[in-house]
């Protein structure tokens, strides 16, 4: 359980919460972010999702173009979220 210095900056360079402000621009044209995790998450990825979410409305992404749920779960078992994220996403591209 070291914390490895080199290790630690690769991840933190590739954290999405941190990348969002340096990529604002490009976000606001997306047409669909989905962001959902289980409010049990054994990773604590809902922790993640929820500050992804801030971060996106920090950045000036309009609330219609972000699905954004904690649904009561864990990390695993989910195939029956897939539909869900899918019909959105798909009709997010027909628009």
């Amino acid at each position: 359980g070291a914390l490895v210095p080199e290790v630690w900056r690769r991840w933190l360079h590739r954290d999405p919460v941190r990348m969002a402000p340096a990529h604002a621009a490009d976000l606001r044209t997306m047409r669909g972010i989905w962001i959902d995790a289980g409010m049990s998450d054994e990773h604590h990825l809902d922790i993640g999702a929820q500050a992804f979410h801030q971060a996106l409305d920090a950045a000036g992404v309009a609330a219609d173009r972000i699905h954004y749920e904690l649904f009561p779960g864990g990390h695993g078992g989910l195939d029956h979220r897939y539909p869900l994220a899918l019909a959105w996403l798909a009709g997010r591209l027909a628009v």
